[in-house]
C-alpha cells in the first residue's frame, strides 16, 4: 500500500541520514590528526564525504603510504571495492585510494589491491604490475570540476571492459596457462582476431604460437570455414561486450546522478534539522523566560492586591479622622526600605532646597559666592544619597 511505501522510503531516508552523520563525524576525527589538509580540510572533506555517502563498499581510514623513494606519509585513505559488471555478472575489484597533501590540485594516487586469491593481469592496459591504476580522468584532472565520485564511476566503467584482476587458485598446478589463453583471446578480439603474424600476438609464448601452427595445418580444407565462424562469434561477443559497457556506462551515470541527487536532498534535510533543533532550543528559552515572568507578575500582582487591601482599610479607618499623621501613616517594612524612604527624602529635600538657592541668586538676595558654596556642598550630598538609594534598590531587586 501506499502507506507502507511512505514508511519503507522514511527507513530508508533516516538510515541514510544517520550514515551521513556518522561519515561526517568519522571524516571530522581523522582529518582532525592530519595536519597536512589543514589548508584544504573543507574541499578534502566535502569530495570524500560524497564519495562514502554514495558508495557504501568504500570506507576511509588514516595510513601510511611509502612512496619509491622511501619518503613515508600520513594520509586518508580510502579503501575497499569497485562494483563492476563483466560478462553479465557483477564483480568486485579491492582498490585503495589515498588522498595526496595536494588534492584537490593533484589527484589522488589509486591502486588495485588483489586479495590472496587474486592476481593482477600481466600488460594490463590501466594497472602496472605493483597495482598502480593509469585512468585517462587521472590524468585530466582538473581541480573544481573533478572528484572522487566521477573518478569511482570511470573506473568501474574502464574495469568492466577488461577486468585488471583474475582469481588464482595456489593449488592450481598450471593457473597461468588457462590465464593466458584467456587474456589471448581477449586481445585477440581487441586487435581483430588472431593469426600468428600479428603484430598483437607477439606477446604470446612459442608453445601457443607453434599450437596455433599445428591447428591450422591439421584444418585442411575445412580451415576458411572454421575462420568465418570464429570471426562471426568474435564479432558477435566483441558487439555483446560493448552493449553491455554502453549499458553499464549509462547505468552508472544514473546511479551517479541519483546519488548526488540523494545527497543532496539528505544534506537539505540535516539543514533543515539543524534549524528546526536550534528554534527548538530558541522556542523553549522563551517559554522559560515567559514562564518566570509569569511567577513574578503573580507575585506582583498578590502584592499589589495585598497592598490594595491595606490602604483600604487605612481609608476606611482614618475617613472621618480630622488629623492624620503623615510620618504614622507610611511605615517601613525592613532596615532596607527605611534607608529607602531616608535616602529619597533627603534627595527630595535636597532637590527643593537647590530651587529655593536658585530663587534666591536671581532675586539678589544671595551673592554668587554663597550660592556656589551652598550648591557645592548640597549636590555632594545628594550624589551620596542617589547612591545609597541605588545600592538598595538593587539589593532588594536581585533574583
Amino acid at each position: 500500500t501506499n502507506r507502507s511505501i511512505s514508511i519503507n522510503r522514511s527507513l530508508q531516508l533516516s538510515r541514510k541520514m544517520d550514515r551521513s552523520r556518522a561519515v561526517s563525524a568519522k571524516l571530522d576525527q581523522l582529518l582532525g590528526q592530519l595536519p597536512c589538509y589543514n589548508a584544504r580540510r573543507a574541499l578534502v572533506k566535502d569530495d570524500t564525504y560524497s564519495l562514502l555517502v554514495q558508495t557504501r563498499s568504500l570506507d576511509v581510514r588514516i595510513g601510511t603510504l611509502v612512496r619509491n623513494n622511501g619518503t613515508q606519509s600520513q594520509l586518508l585513505q580510502l579503501f575497499g571495492t569497485v562494483p563492476i559488471f563483466y560478462k553479465g555478472g557483477r564483480y568486485n575489484i579491492p582498490v585503495s585510494m589515498w588522498i595526496v597533501e595536494a588534492y584537490p590540485a593533484a589527484p589522488p594516487t589509486c591502486y588495485v589491491t588483489p586479495t590472496n586469491d587474486m592476481r593482477i593481469k600481466h600488460r594490463h592496459k590501466h594497472v602496472d604490475h605493483e597495482g598502480i591504476v593509469y585512468l585517462e580522468y587521472l590524468h585530466s584532472w582538473k581541480q573544481g570540476v573533478s572528484n572522487l565520485a566521477e573518478l569511482v564511476l570511470a573506473m568501474s566503467s574502464v574495469f568492466s571492459e577488461d577486468p585488471p584482476v583474475y582469481r588464482h587458485n595456489p593449488h592450481d598446478p598450471v593457473p597461468s596457462h588457462n590465464v593466458q589463453r584467456d587474456h589471448q583471446r581477449q586481445l585477440q578480439q581487441q586487435h581483430g582476431g588472431g593469426g600468428a603474424g600479428g603484430g598483437g600476438n607477439n606477446y604470446y609464448n612459442n608453445n601457443n604460437n607453434n599450437n596455433n601452427h599445428a591447428n591450422n595445418n591439421h584444418s585442411g580444407r575445412n580451415s576458411p570455414a572454421a575462420s568465418v565462424s570464429s570471426s562471426a562469434a568474435s564479432g558477435a561477443a566483441a558487439k555483446k561486450e560493448r552493449l553491455v559497457a554502453r549499458v553499464t556506462e549509462k547505468l552508472g551515470k544514473d546511479i551517479l546522478n541519483f546519488n548526488r541527487t540523494t545527497t543532496e536532498e539528505i544534506n537539505s534535510l540535516m539543514e533543515q534539522q539543524d534549524r528546526l533543533q536550534s528554534s527548538v532550543k530558541t522556542i523553549d528559552d522563551g517559554l522559560a523566560a515567559l514562564k518566570q515572568e509569569r511567577e513574578q507578575l503573580t507575585k506582583a500582582n498578590e502584592s499589589t492586591k495585598e497592598r490594595i487591601e491595606q490602604v483600604t482599610k487605612w481609608l476606611e479607618e482614618n475617613e472621618n479622622s480630622d488629623k492624620v499623621d503623615l510620618d504614622a501613616a507610611v511605615v517601613p517594612r525592613d532596615t532596607w526600605s527605611r534607608q529607602m524612604f531616608d535616602a529619597v527624602a533627603g534627595d527630595l529635600a535636597i532637590e527643593d532646597t537647590l530651587y529655593t538657592l536658585d530663587k534666591a541668586l536671581n532675586n539678589g538676595r544671595i551673592d554668587l559666592k554663597t550660592f556656589l558654596r551652598h550648591v557645592r556642598r548640597l549636590s555632594e550630598k545628594q550624589f551620596m544619597l542617589r547612591a545609597l538609594a541605588r545600592t538598595v534598590y538593587l539589593h532588594q531587586h536581585k533574583p
